[in-house]
C-alpha cells in the first residue's frame, strides 16, 4: 500500500517536468529592404532543438536572399537545461518585475551617472518594474522613426504548440513601442548566442542590455516627478512616510490622475 501510494505521489511531479520540455527555440531576423531590392529583404533564421536531452542546440543557420543558403556553425551553440527552466519560469507566470542580478548585472554596471543616462531623481532601486516603465513610456515627449534597422521574431515550440514569445523592431525604442518584458524574459538564454552574421547588431549581447537597462532607468524617472506631484497634494504626510513611499502605489496615481486630469478647452 505505501508502495503504491509513493508512486501516486511521484506521478503528477513527473507529468509537471515533462510538461516543461521545450522542444525548439526559432529566432528570425529580417533586415530591412529599404530601399526595395529586387529579391526582397536578406532573412536569417536559426533554430535551437532538443536531440533527445533538456538543452537545446544549433547546428547551423540559413540566410535566404537569392536562395536559401546553410552555414555550419563551427561549433554547436548551447542553450542549457537551467537556462531554460528559468525562461519557461518567466514565461509561464508572465514575469512582470526583474532584479538586476537575475538578468546578470548590477547597478554599479549602469551608467546613470553618465551624461547621456544621468537622471534628475536618484534611483537606486535595483528592481525592473514594466508596470513603471510601460506608465512613463507613454508619457514621453520624444519620438522618432528611422529607415532601415532589423526585426526580430522567436517562437517557442512546447508540446507541439508554437507561442511567439518576442516580435522585436529595432525602431521600437524610438516609436515607443519597445515590449521590455518579452525582451527580457527571452534576453537571458539568448545572450551572446546569435551569429553576428545574422545582423541583429548585437540585440543579446550584455552590452545592449546594459543600455537597455540604462534607457528603462531614464525613463522611469519619470516616477519621482509624479511622487513629488503626490507629496505636494497631499501636505498631511509626515517626512518619515515620504522618504518610505508609505501609501504610494504608481500605477493607481496616474489611473486617478488621468481620470481626474482637467484638460486644457
Amino acid at each position: 500500500m505505501k508502495k503504491a501510494l509513493f508512486i501516486f505521489l511521484l506521478m503528477p511531479f513527473s507529468l509537471i517536468i515533462y510538461g516543461q520540455n521545450i522542444e525548439s527555440i526559432f529566432v528570425q531576423v529580417m533586415l530591412s529592404d529599404e530601399p526595395p531590392t529586387k529579391y526582397g529583404p536578406q532573412v536569417f533564421e536559426i533554430a535551437f532543438v532538443s536531440k533527445g536531452s533538456k538543452s537545446l542546440s544549433a547546428d547551423y543557420y540559413t540566410n535566404q536572399y537569392k536562395k536559401k543558403k546553410k552555414v555550419k556553425l563551427q561549433e554547436p551553440i548551447v542553450i542549457e537545461t537551467q537556462q531554460l527552466e528559468k525562461f519557461y519560469n518567466w514565461v509561464s507566470t508572465n514575469k512582470s518585475e526583474f532584479l538586476l542580478d537575475e538578468l546578470g548585472v548590477g547597478i554599479s554596471n549602469l551608467g546613470l551617472s553618465n551624461t547621456s543616462y544621468k537622471t534628475t531623481f536618484k534611483i537606486d532601486e535595483e528592481k525592473i518594474r514594466i508596470d513603471s516603465f510601460n506608465i512613463c513610456k507613454g508619457w514621453q515627449n520624444l519620438r522618432s522613426s528611422s529607415t532601415g534597422g532589423f526585426s526580430v521574431k522567436v517562437q517557442m515550440m512546447k508540446d507541439g504548440d508554437s507561442t511567439e514569445i518576442l516580435n522585436f523592431r529595432s525602431n521600437d525604442i524610438g516609436m515607443v513601442k519597445l515590449d521590455l518584458q518579452s525582451l527580457l524574459i527571452i534576453q537571458p538564454i539568448l545572450q551572446n548566442k546569435i551569429p553576428e552574421e545574422m545582423g541583429t547588431d548585437g540585440l543579446f549581447d550584455k552590452e545592449s542590455l546594459i543600455e537597455l537597462l540604462n534607457y528603462y532607468y531614464k525613463v522611469v524617472e519619470c516616477e519621482g516627478y509624479y511622487y513629488d506631484e503626490f507629496i505636494e497634494q497631499n501636505p498631511e504626510r509626515t517626512k518619515a512616510e515620504n522618504r518610505t513611499k508609505v501609501g504610494w502605489n504608481f500605477t493607481d496615481y496616474m489611473n486617478h490622475r488621468t481620470k481626474n486630469y482637467d484638460y486644457p478647452q
